[in-house]
């Protein structure tokens, strides 16, 4: 249970971070579309990169690489060069563009989960893809910030997860007699981000002991 009646609850997915900076949410590819009555309710749209669950994005140099492929690079200026259909980066070849020479670019990173002062290029293969072949941002480091919970304006210490959660939900005050549920196994829960708040009358067992982790074995009262 992560919220009672009267909380407002939001969740924030893995970040890639420019400089200490939000720049580019990573997007379970599976959650980028409304799929439920509940979502369209709170208009959960997805903003970011979309992302294979099972595979974490590495680190390495100045590139982030994402299922496979080089998808966010850090550079001073903030733009690739196009050459021979491919995209360079501080001299480096990052990625081949097909659709035979098609490129489209934007500076609109805020669809990407920017912050508003973040500065970049996200390069597109083909006139309708919806998702950028490369992302060059402006600036020298790259990591990554664990997705996170927030309960009332306040992330969510939770130790016990294995993977933070891949994908956006804005701020949802639980209204009376509704309780917020989410499986521990965020990218895999269908739970309250997915149906919304339950109601408390289908709330039928009653904790009485945790026995895990052993360190906190006890009994509830």
């Amino acid at each position: 249970m992560i919220g009672e009646p009267g909380d407002t609850i939001q969740v924030v997915p893995d970040t890639v971070m420019v400089d200490g900076k939000p720049a580019v949410q990573l997007v379970n590819e599976d959650a980028r579309f409304i799929t439920t009555e509940f979502r369209r309710s709170i208009n959960s749209e997805q903003h970011g990169l979309s992302v294979t669950k099972d595979r974490d994005p590495q680190i390495q140099g100045s590139v982030l690489v994402a299922n496979g492929e080089p998808k966010v690079v850090a550079t001073p200026f903030g733009v690739a060069e196009y050459r021979d259909g491919q995209l360079f980066a501080d001299g480096q070849r990052l990625t081949y563009v097909g659709m035979g020479g098609q490129l489209r670019t934007s500076n609109e990173l805020f669809r990407l989960g920017a912050a508003p002062d973040v500065q970049g290029t996200a390069y597109y293969e083909g006139t309708q893809a919806e998702q950028p072949q490369l992302i060059v941002l402006k600036g020298r480091q790259l990591s990554v910030r664990p997705g996170f919970v927030m309960v009332n304006g306040k992330p969510l210490k939770e130790p016990y997860i294995r993977q933070g959660p891949r994908y956006e939900m804005p701020a949802f005050h639980v209204p009376k007699g509704r309780y917020f549920v989410m499986g521990d196994n965020r990218n895999d829960s269908n739970d309250s981000h997915e149906w919304g708040p339950l109601d408390a009358h289908r709330i039928i067992g009653k904790a009485m002991l945790i026995f895990w982790p052993p360190t906190r074995i006890r009994l509830l009262h």
